[in-house]
C-alpha cells in the first residue's frame, strides 16, 4: 500500500470512530448553541487551525457573526475579553492541552460564556469546562495528528447551522455571490 492509500483508511477507520463516539443529541445541542449565539469565536493551533479556519470562513460566508483567533498570548486575550453569556468560544484541541488555550477557555466560561469543544481527549481539565464536547479521533500514520476528521465534524456543524437559518444563509450567500462578481474576483 502507499502512504496515500494507508493515510485514507486510517482516515476512515477515525471518521467510523467519531461517528460511534458522538451522539446525535449532543451534535444538535451544539448546532442549537452555535445557531443562537450573538457571536462565535474559534480558536485553533498548529494543523487544527485548518479546521478553525474553515468554520470561521463557511461560517462567515452564510452570515454567522463568527471569528477565528490562531495567535497566542496578548492576541488571545484580546479575542476573547469581550465574551459574554450570549457567546460561544469553540476551542480546537488535539493531542496535549495547550495552557493558554485551557486558561482562556476557563476565564470564558468563568464569564459565563457557553464553550464547545473538539478534541481527542475526553477526559481532562479542557473536557471539564465544555459545554458541548465533540470527540475526534486524531491519529495520523505518521508522527503528525490527522484533520480529517475534525474537518468533517465542522463541516457537519456549519451544515446544521445552515439548516437552523436557511433563509439568512441563502441570502448572505447570494449576497456574497453577487459581490465578488461585481468585483470582478472570479475569473469565469
Amino acid at each position: 500500500q502507499s502512504p496515500v492509500h494507508a493515510a485514507i483508511h486510517h482516515d476512515i477507520e477515525n471518521l467510523q470512530l467519531a461517528l460511534e463516539t458522538n451522539s446525535s443529541s449532543e451534535v444538535e445541542s451544539t448546532v442549537s448553541a452555535l445557531s443562537s449565539a450573538r457571536s462565535i469565536k474559534v480558536i485553533g493551533s498548529g494543523s487544527f487551525a485548518g479546521p478553525a479556519t474553515v468554520m470561521a470562513h463557511l461560517g462567515s460566508t452564510m452570515g454567522y457573526p463568527i471569528s477565528m483567533e490562531d495567535r497566542g498570548g496578548l492576541h488571545l486575550v484580546t479575542s476573547i475579553n469581550t465574551l459574554d453569556p450570549n457567546d460561544v468560544l469553540v476551542v480546537m484541541n488535539v493531542w496535549r492541552q495547550i495552557r493558554e488555550v485551557l486558561s482562556v477557555a476557563e476565564s470564558a466560561k468563568q464569564a459565563g460564556v457557553t464553550i464547545v469543544v473538539v478534541t481527542d481527549i475526553r477526559h481532562g481539565p479542557l473536557a471539564a469546562v465544555a459545554d458541548h464536547l465533540l470527540i475526534i479521533p486524531s491519529e495520523g500514520i505518521s508522527f503528525f495528528q490527522s484533520v480529517t476528521t475534525a474537518t468533517s465534524v465542522i463541516y457537519g456543524l456549519l451544515s446544521g447551522m445552515e439548516a437552523a437559518q436557511p433563509e439568512r444563509s441563502r441570502a448572505i450567500l447570494r449576497r456574497s455571490q453577487n459581490l465578488g462578481k461585481e468585483l470582478g474576483i472570479y475569473a469565469d
